[in-house]
């Protein structure tokens, strides 16, 4: 279930599709915070059809591509845990 609702996001979020079996799924992460609480997993795919793209800017204000060594420094602080890990 989890791979097939990481497929639906992309498609939403990024503008690309996914076939189930090319995700794979490399941790979870617990995030609570005093407005929040919720449950992230994170995937990785190396193929996928169509071209990465912002399509949720009103959620979304930047999308890039960067070298694992050289992330921006104004990440969100989940995701660079979730990197870290």
């Amino acid at each position: 279930m989890e791979h097939e609702a990481a497929a639906r996001e992309l498609q939403e979020e990024c503008g690309a599709a996914v076939h189930l079996k090319d995700l794979k799924m490399l941790g979870v992460m617990h995030i609570k915070t005093t407005d929040d609480e919720r449950v992230d997993f994170f995937f990785t795919a190396n193929r996928w059809q169509g071209e990465i793209v912002n399509a949720e800017p009103d959620k979304c204000d930047d999308l890039r591509w960067f070298p694992l060594d050289q992330l921006p420094g104004n990440m969100i602080p989940f995701v660079k845990q979730a990197l870290d890990d």
